[in-house]
């Protein structure tokens, strides 16, 4: 199932997520090119975005979901993660474990080959720390999310990463394909991610406070499911 036999790789670092409506992405984008500009290592060249299929995994009684939706400080996610580019087709396919802790993010994910899981039981090939968590918290798939994802990367700061996420989607997944059918979530609105390790400078700071940028909390995952089991806590 490894790809290459790939190790696991881990990302640390910190995040903050912001709902902008769309209307407003063209000035966004205007301030932001002066500092950023597209990260192209994924993207497509001539749209500067890709698409990002995840079908995430809950316990029985959906125990991720109730630590976001009770504010746990700690708490972690566990998905498989397509990136759908022009560059990479449909291949790029990752399993990840993501823990957060207040701002902080870690990352722990670890590449698959193409068309390997295919249905429940492939998931118990997955090496290390995947397997061992999918077998202890008995997790099984309860969500497909996707959306449309444009990269920034700073220009003279290459730790600072922004992402805008648009036309947001959910479905109950039928199986590993990531081609289901989908219902849409925030159709006017777009989510924008800070990533950053160390520090912010100056720009980010100005951009924020230029467009009256609010902190959210907000959990595709959570209104991902919420949207296709209405009766769930909120």
């Amino acid at each position: 199932v490894l790809k290459n036999n790939m190790l696991t790789t881990q990302i640390k670092r910190s995040e903050y997520k912001y709902i902008v409506n769309k209307k407003d992405l063209p000035k966004i984008l205007f301030f932001l090119s002066r500092f950023a500009k597209p990260d192209l290592s994924y993207a497509d060249p001539i749209t500067k975005s890709y698409v990002v299929h995840s079908i995430y995994f809950d316990t029985p009684t959906l125990k991720y979901y109730f630590e976001k939706i009770y504010g746990i400080m700690k708490r972690k996610k566990f998905r498989l993660r397509q990136y759908h580019t022009k560059t990479h087709g449909k291949s790029n396919i990752f399993a990840e474990i993501k823990y957060k802790h207040g701002a902080v993010i870690t990352k722990e994910r670890i590449q698959l080959e193409a068309n390997t899981i295919k249905q429940q039981s492939d998931m118990y090939s997955i090496d290390n720390a995947f397997r061992h968590l999918y077998i202890q918290d008995t997790l099984r798939p309860t969500t497909l999310i996707s959306y449309t994802r444009q990269p920034l990367i700073g220009i003279q700061h290459p730790h600072i990463r922004i992402t805008i996420d648009r036309d947001l989607q959910s479905c109950i997944p039928n199986d590993f394909t990531f081609t289901q059918t989908n219902s849409t979530l925030l159709t006017d609105q777009a989510i924008i991610e800070l990533k950053y390790h160390t520090y912010l400078p100056t720009w980010v700071n100005m951009f924020i406070k230029i467009f009256s940028l609010q902190q959210t909390s907000y959990s595709k995952y959570c209104a991902g499911l919420q949207h296709i089991r209405p009766t769930l806590t909120k």
